[in-house]
């Protein structure tokens, strides 16, 4: 899985600005992921940048100084629209086919570029800026990405907040929150299961809380056992995730809002897991990213750097 974050994103904007046309007027960011994409890039070449919408509106963006004006062909000409990503290069079509339409490619001399492509191949697109090829994922949307059809998901602490102490007293303060928690990060895909350390005894209340929230998932996997000071004593909350992820077939992530939680879901598993409060993507116990190397064991180092066996005990001590 190749992970990329928002540093990386401005890392690799910044280190390919000479593919940006010189005499680009103004950048213009696809929503939504694309106008992160056009504010770093203008921020680093202090042109102007704009929403599609604004652009085939005619209008900038409005600041705190000035008001929405009406950029003129004489005032811009060279327009650079711009996507974090493509990959079959639909999305950036359709939005030709809009502009063409408004009769904008007769009006500017537009090109279109993206942070990553799959290949450099990308025929959508005049350029892309660098290669991130699939599977990938990026920090900015992997939270609503399709990939959740393939996902378990944690309850507390990401689909909705954490309970404070207080309202964590396994009484009538928590069934409380249960049915009052404040929603966090509600997705919009199917999420295939989810994975929860609250009791089996408290479905009831989760579930109904689940459909008020249009909250859609296919199984929802809760620990039984008879208390929460059981749970704790045992600790059971990563053990308990880990197993039915790594029993689950067809199931590739895992979602966790506790980092420690994180780290041993993925260790437990050997699947991936991502911490949602950090942004960090573990394998195995470890941070992974794009650019990350498994460490090579110290007896492997030893064996190239010394080749004679007694030597090599010698060193082992």
């Amino acid at each position: 899985m190749n992970y990329k974050t928002y540093n990386d994103m401005a890392i690799d904007i910044k280190k390919n600005i000479a593919k940006v046309p010189a005499d680009t007027d103004l950048i213009v960011g696809i929503p939504r992921s694309g106008m992160l994409s056009a504010v770093i890039l203008s921020e680093n070449t202090n042109i102007p940048c704009t929403s599609l919408d604004c652009f085939m509106d005619g209008k900038t963006h409005s600041t705190a100084s000035t008001d929405r004006k009406i950029f003129s062909g004489k005032a811009v000409r060279n327009v650079l629209v711009i996507d974090d990503s493509i990959c079959t290069g639909k999305s950036v079509d359709a939005i030709r086919a809009q502009i063409s339409d408004l009769g904008l490619d007769k009006k500017f001399n537009i090109t279109y570029c993206a942070v990553y492509g799959c290949s450099w191949d990308t025929p959508s697109v005049d350029f892309c800026m660098t290669v991130c090829p699939t599977p990938r994922m990026f920090q900015w949307n992997y939270l609503n990405i399709w990939y959740l059809e393939k996902s378990c998901w944690d309850i507390d602490g990401l689909l909705c907040l954490d309970p404070t102490s207080d309202q964590n007293d396994d009484g009538p303060n928590y069934e409380e929150f249960l049915r009052t928690a404040r929603p966090l990060m509600i997705p919009k895909f199917e999420i295939m299961a989810l994975v929860t350390s609250r009791l089996e005894k408290y479905r009831s209340q989760t579930e109904e809380w689940l459909a008020k929230h249009g909250v859609k998932y296919k199984k929802l996997y809760m620990l039984n056992v008879a208390t929460a000071e059981e749970r704790r004593r045992l600790g059971l909350h990563a053990p308990f995730k880990a197993k039915i992820f790594k029993s689950m077939h067809g199931a590739e992530f895992f979602y966790e809002s506790e980092r420690q939680q994180a780290i041993e879901i993925s260790k437990l598993s050997g699947k991936p897991c991502f911490c949602t409060t950090t942004d960090e993507l573990f394998f195995g116990g470890e941070i992974t990213t794009h650019t990350a190397k498994r460490k090579k064991p110290i007896r492997r180092i030893i064996a190239v750097l010394i080749p004679f066996p007694k030597l090599r005990r010698r060193f082992r001590g």
